[in-house]
């Protein structure tokens, strides 16, 4: 039979106050690591324009494009700047940037003309 009487000992104040900090101490590293990892990432927007500079610096050789142009998508914009190199009149200097947001890219390539 069960006692009315009898009484279940319950934790200190001391006891509530350090499994509080423990918690909030686990709570404050996970959520140092969790911020860590999503600014680490890179955004998908990156890869949507790497994915558009290859199809432009493809068609800039394969056309032989010596021409400074513009190219602007939904999220990105691609500025192509050409300047004939002066050791080689036959070279050119090719300079990408990629305007995404506040982040710029800068990318660089070398044409030759066979002609």
């Amino acid at each position: 039979m069960i006692s009315l009487n009898s009484r279940i000992k319950a934790s200190s104040i001391v006891e509530t106050v350090i499994a509080i900090t423990i918690i909030a101490i686990c709570s404050l590293v996970a959520t140092l690591v969790f911020a860590n990892v999503i600014h680490s990432t890179t955004p998908l927007n990156k890869y949507a324009f790497e994915f558009e500079l290859e199809k432009i610096m493809e068609s800039t050789i394969n056309n032989k494009e010596n021409t400074d142009a513009t190219y602007k998508f939904e999220e990105f914009t691609i500025q192509r700047k050409v300047e004939q190199q002066l050791s080689c009149q036959d070279t050119h200097r090719i300079t990408f940037l990629i305007t995404a947001g506040k982040n710029i890219y800068q990318y660089e390539l070398i044409g030759y003309n066979n002609d």
